[in-house]
Parts: structure tokens; sequence; C-alpha cells
């Protein structure tokens, strides 16, 4: 790793003493997922205007530019930053904006590509928090790019790195609507309570390097690398409406076990549960063991083992979940059963929510259905390990 890159723990110190020997600092901040010609000249052009520049890079647990991003892992991003003359520090930043990478340079002067100039261009609408940040350390922004491209558009339209009816559908979506039409309908979300409703499914992965067959009983012999947890089901689009509106209540059947309330603890808070607890139910848990790919950022997969019921849940039980999601239908404004799960409950769930919200339950259903498959770890790459 060149020496040029550094933790953000550590870049402070580094940044101080510049600032003492009368450095003027000029910062950079991205993705920088695909580095191209427009990089180039606008990183040469922010480092002709002070004495060091600082390219400051959100890490891949923080971008969120869609399935399958980034493409490069993040000691693939840096080290190709700190090959570039004009760089002088590239430091990792653990957060999905920029405002605390521009606390932590506090430079002279922030530069942003000339499309930003005009503040609507910026999706991610965060521009004004990282102006506001920029004055309050004296410092000033500057718009520079005589050459520009987009590092999304050259990927999506060269590489494969989303799931071809995930890439068809944005370009449908694209070809029929602007972006700002989307920002808009997207923005009055804001006002809906939704209730989504469903199984939810812990997929976990286990990877192995597989390293033969044993001689005895040709079982498949491998050694351990790693695991990982995903939240999956009805928790997945769960997570991802919450993006759109705070109101959101979520009914499930969950068992008692004692990691459940730990696992879910980061992702389902008490206001938002309405799950139902059952001491008979098993927490459906999917564990497929994989290897890794060398050649592609994909997994072989090797078998699976599924932890769930054998039998459907009690009328008992049944009940119970119906009664919590009559209560939670009252005030919800749109309701999502996007997954096919809770046993015998799903076919009485589903035509809870269709008497209750009969219009709405439809495009629910359709939104919950494309965002479970845009999130799926099988999708996104999520499962895959980075190299």
């Amino acid at each position: 790793m060149s020496k040029k890159v550094l933790p953000f723990h550590e870049a402070s110190a580094a940044l101080e003493k510049a600032r003492q020997a009368g450095k003027r600092i000029v910062q950079c901040h991205g993705t920088f997922d695909l580095l191209h010609p427009g990089h180039i000249v606008h990183l040469e052009e922010a480092r002709a205007l002070g004495d060091m520049l600082v390219v400051t890079v959100t890490d891949e647990a923080h971008v969120n530019k869609g399935p399958g991003r980034p493409c490069f892992n993040d000691a693939l991003r840096s080290r190709t930053l700190a090959a570039l003359e004009c760089v002088d520090m590239v430091v990792l930043v653990p957060f999905p904006a920029a405002v605390e990478a521009i606390r932590l340079v506090k430079p002279d002067i922030y530069c942003k590509g000339t499309e930003y100039k005009d503040a609507s261009n910026d999706v991610t609408g965060n521009i004004h928090d990282d102006l506001a940040e920029v004055a309050a350390h004296g410092g000033e922004v500057r718009y520079l790019g005589s050459v520009v491209f987009s590092s999304t558009r050259l990927l999506n339209r060269h590489f494969n790195h989303i799931p071809e009816p995930v890439r068809l559908f944005c370009e449908d979506l694209a070809s029929r609507t602007s972006a700002q039409h989307i920002r808009t309908a997207v923005d009055h979300f804001a006002n809906l309570r939704i209730l989504v409703v469903g199984d939810t499914i812990i997929d976990q992965y286990a990877y192995l390097k597989v390293q033969g067959l044993t001689s005895k009983n040709r079982i498949i012999s491998g050694r351990f690398l790693d695991q990982q947890t995903h939240l999956g089901g009805a928790l997945a689009v769960f997570r991802h409406v919450k993006e759109f509106t705070p109101r959101v209540r979520f009914v499930s059947l969950l068992g008692t076990e004692p990691w459940v309330d730990e696992l879910l603890a980061g992702a389902l808070a008490s206001s938002e549960d309405a799950t139902v607890r059952e001491p008979s139910f098993t927490t459906v848990v999917k564990k497929r063991y994989v290897e890794p790919l060398l050649s592609e950022n994909e997994i072989s997969k090797l078998f699976s083992i599924n932890f769930l019921n054998d039998d459907p849940p009690s009328e008992a039980v049944q009940e119970r979940v119906l009664a919590s999601l009559r209560r939670e239908m009252q005030p919800a404004t749109l309701s999502s059963s996007p997954t096919s799960g809770m046993g015998s409950c799903r076919k009485k769930s589903a035509r809870s929510c269709k008497r209750r919200h009969p219009s709405s339950f439809s495009t629910a259903r359709q939104i919950a259905t494309i965002t479970a498959s845009i999130s799926s770890p099988a999708n996104t790459g999520a499962p895959t390990r980075s190299r």
C-alpha cells in the first residue's frame, strides 16, 4: 500500500502538520469507482490551485450508487488514486456523505465538478451541507472540469456489473422519465405510512476454499475462509422502504431464539416492530456454503442448509399474526406483502392487505418485488468477498 494512503483516524495529524507548515490544502471527494480522463483532468486542475491535494474516498460499505457498486474495492481505488503524481494524500472515509471528510481535511479549497454549479444536479441532495461545512472552516469552493465523463454511465454501458433484468429496467425507466421527476415522486413517499408484511429470512454465506474430496466417502473438503450474514426476505424490503419514509411498520413471524433480537437490533427499532414471536416457530435461516471464484466477482454455490419448520404455524399462531396485521393496517396508507412466506398465513395476510388497500396493494407489491430483486445478495454481490 502506498504511503500516500492514510486511514481516516490517522489523517488528522498529517493534515495538521501540513497546515502548520503553511501549505494550501485542496480537497476532492468522491467514489472514484472507475478512474477516467475526466477524473485525471479534474485532479490535475485541483492540484494546481494549492500546495497539497487530498483526495477523500467513500469506502465501499457506504457507497450508495446501486447494485454491484462499487465495482472496485477500497484497496484498488485507493491504490489507483495514489499512483497519480498530482495526488498527495488519499483517505478512505467511513461515512456515506462528504461532510465528515470536509470536517477532517478543513480544506482551503474544496473542488467539485462544473456540473454541480447547478445544485439540482446533485442526486444525493447533500451539496448544500457540503458547502456549508467548507464555509464553516473558512474555505472556498471551486468548480472544475474542462473534460467531463461519468463513471456510472461508463460502467453501466460497458461493464457487466448488474443483472440483465435490473439493467433493462433502469434503461427503460431512464428513457421514459427524468431524474427530477423521480426525485419529486420519491419525496412524496415521505408522507406515506407503509406496512411491510412477510417472511424474515436470515441469509448466511460460509466461504470455503475447496481442497478436494475425501478418499473414502467422496465428501467435499474445504478450508473455512469467512462467514457473512444478511437480513433478507421481507426484512430486506423493509430496510429499503425506510430510506424513503420514516413511518414504516413491519409484521412478520419470528422464533424466540436468543440470537434473533441481537441480529435485528440494528435493523428494526422498537417503534417499527410489529412482529410476532413464537417459541414453537423456527426463524428461517438459509445457510449456503460457497466458494469465491477468482475470475469474476462471483461465487460458486456448493450446497445449502435450511433451518425452518416442517409444518405450518398452528391456527392459534396464525390468528396472532393476523391480529397484528389488522391492528397495523388501520393507520397504514399503503401495505405490501412482498414474500411468499409465513406458511399458511400467506393467503390470509394477502387477502387482508388487498381488502384494506385494494388500489395501492398492487403498486406496493411491484415496488417491493423490484426492491427485493435489486437488494438480493445474489444480485448486488453482497455475499461476495472483495478482492
